[in-house]
């Protein structure tokens, strides 16, 4: 049973296999990392029509008085 195990633990990669696989290769993984986002954007902004809309509005009304406002009737 233990050489079966072994066998098997042989024919794959160890996790240090993939480690040093990325470092070598990290520049064209985020080549193609950013290459796919900005072809994905580039669709999505161009084809895709919008299906919801929103919208929003503030109102910010001041008080109209001679005495002093403080920053707390402004948050309120």
């Amino acid at each position: 049973m233990d050489l079966e195990n072994k066998e098997n633990q042989e024919s794959g990669l160890s996790l240090m296999d993939i480690i040093s696989i990325i470092k070598l290769n990290w520049i064209m993984i985020t080549f193609f990392t950013l290459l796919l986002g900005v072809l994905t954007f580039a669709y999505v902004s161009r084809f895709v029509e919008d299906r919801y809309k929103s919208t929003s509005e503030i109102l910010v009304q001041v008080p109209v008085s001679s005495e002093r406002v403080d920053s707390n009737t402004l948050i309120n």
